[in-house]
């Protein structure tokens, strides 16, 4: 009832051991592939971006057990 009649909001966070100044670290991986090579003309657009999602879905495949995605196929829409 107070909080309505200061018209202010209290929100509590909290993070690693209850403290609100240790925030939580998610669980992330990162996997770098081989640079693709630079576009000189528009035709080459398509023929690139599916090069891209190939090198995508095979870097996918490769890490995914370590990621934690190990039953898991890559969806690319």
């Amino acid at each position: 009832k107070v909080f309505r009649k200061l018209k202010f909001g209290f929100t509590m966070f909290f993070g690693k051991f209850g403290v609100p100044f240790f925030p939580f670290t998610p669980k992330t991986t990162i996997v770098i592939g081989p640079a693709l090579p630079k576009i000189t003309s528009h035709d080459q657009v398509d023929e690139l971006y599916e090069l891209h999602l190939a090198a995508m879905k095979e870097l996918f495949d490769l890490y995914k057990h370590d990621a934690g995605y190990g039953d898991c196929e890559l969806e690319i829409r």
